[in-house]
């Protein structure tokens, strides 16, 4: 309680205070007890030096290790290290779809990238980084989604991808079409794997019976910036596609096949190390529906009958090999078909075939056309209606020691595995069959 006692105090301790405190300003403020600022901290005249970048975080360093330097991931506002699965995910925006929408309970995102990092890594060390990019993704999960913090313990059973040049994040010139990048193993991207589609792209996670796990009806375009006619691999340079074709369908392995089984009684019980076959890991078949045309890049010198070997080409010198190793000679093999395509990964065996029900008057629906350009003029050229293409994983090239030219690679051996992604594919054989099958040749 406020008497007139304690007010009179208050009062005269505020003034013994200030009176105290001018009179210290007025005798002893003028000293400065501080050392003098050196010059290089004293402000200039001049422009002022640009701020130094901001220090990258760890997921900023995985974003642009799975995109590349500078990539638009950095800047969405949404960015998600989903650590259990290996995953990736930025997004500009997001929102659950509400009840009364045909896809009330799935989440939006516009636009939407993700980099799937694998197990397995390169000789430098760099991991398997498959990267996918949509304008609009809708995706459905096996339990509900109240916010993003969720995703990290559900299963996607279901997804839509969508193009649209409309959204997108600005100034991005992936818009207006899907695109999955796979990196080899190595921050290069000139030996990247690229596919494009207009989409829209579908997944389901368990399908029915005979159906794909991914399927599109648009036209896809594949680009292995390997397969070139260059010395040197240039992603920018205009090349065709190694692929293209409409409808796609993609079947996974499933998950009760992919689990390793537990070893039987009658196994031998020794610790052998298991590697992975080569091929696709987790992919059991892909098909395309019609208008497929594959370009290959092969070896000028390869029979055109089988253009992994020519047994009638006359062996080289050793300095005639040398020469051709530094700018081999190639020369472009083409298959073009309006009927299926289809391609077994485990078995690395590609398979052609005319339309079941040709057209009537359409040359190209009654034959599958595989031509080669000539060495000086015309070319080469194969009808058939069913072709088989043997592909072989040629391994990588060993490193030259002591300034030596590096040793010939061995062939493949059939007992032994490869691991998926080691080395490039190259046309081992051709099997053409039908009615009639008729080869021609002006080189």
């Amino acid at each position: 309680m406020w008497t007139p006692r304690r007010i009179f105090l208050t009062l005269v301790g505020l003034l013994g205070f200030a009176s105290l405190f001018m009179g210290y300003t007025r005798m002893l403020g003028s000293f400065d007890g501080l050392p003098p600022l050196p010059a290089h901290f004293l402000g200039s005249d001049g422009p002022r030096p640009p701020a130094p970048p901001p220090s990258a975080n760890s997921l900023d360093r995985r974003m642009e290790l799975a995109f590349g330097p500078g990539c638009n991931e950095l800047r969405y506002p949404i960015k998600l290290d989903l650590k259990s699965k290996g995953v990736l995910v930025a997004a500009y925006a997001f929102r659950i779809i509400p009840t009364g929408d045909p896809r009330a309970g799935w989440v939006e995102f516009a636009p939407l990238s993700v980099a799937m990092f694998g197990d397995k890594r390169g000789p430098d060390g760099v991991p398997e980084i498959n990267t996918l990019y949509a304008d609009v993704a809708y995706l459905k999960f096996d339990r509900p989604i109240r916010a993003m913090g969720d995703l990290d313990g559900r299963k996607l059973v279901a997804a839509e991808l969508h193009a649209n040049p409309e959204s997108g994040f600005p100034g991005d010139n992936r818009k207006g079409r899907l695109l999955m990048v796979n990196n080899r193993r190595t921050v290069d991207p000139n030996d990247d794997i690229r596919m494009i589609t207009s989409g829209p792209l579908y997944y389901e996670d368990l399908p029915r019976p005979g159906q794909p796990n991914i399927y599109t009806f648009t036209p896809v375009e594949i680009t292995d910036h390997l397969n070139t006619a260059l010395a040197v691999p240039d992603h920018t340079a205009a090349r065709l596609p190694t692929m293209t074709g409409v409808g796609l369908r993609v079947f996974l392995t499933p998950e009760d096949k992919a689990k390793k089984q537990p070893p039987k009684d009658t196994d031998p019980r020794l610790p052998i190390p298991r590697k992975d076959k080569p091929g696709l890991t987790g992919v059991d078949l892909v098909e395309l529906d019609n208008s497929v045309e594959v370009n290959l890049w092969t070896d000028a010198s390869a029979s055109f009958v089988a253009p992994g070997s020519d047994p009638a080409a006359p062996k080289k010198k050793p300095a005639d090999a040398k020469k051709d190793a530094a700018a081999p000679e190639k020369r472009l093999l083409q298959v073009r078909t309006n009927g299926p395509f289809r391609y077994d990964p485990a078995r690395e065996l590609a398979h052609f075939e005319r339309p079941a029900v040709p057209r009537p008057g359409l040359v190209e629906d009654q034959h599958v056309t595989v031509t080669r350009a000539g060495r000086t003029v015309g070319q080469d050229m194969l009808d058939c209606e069913v072709l088989d293409v043997q592909f072989v994983r040629k391994p990588p090239p060993a490193p030259p020691k002591d300034g030596l030219p590096p040793k010939p690679a061995p062939p493949p051996d059939a007992k032994k595995d490869a691991t998926a992604g080691d080395g490039d594919l190259s046309i081992k054989s051709i099997r053409a069959t039908g009615e009639t099958v008729v080869i021609t040749s002006d080189s």
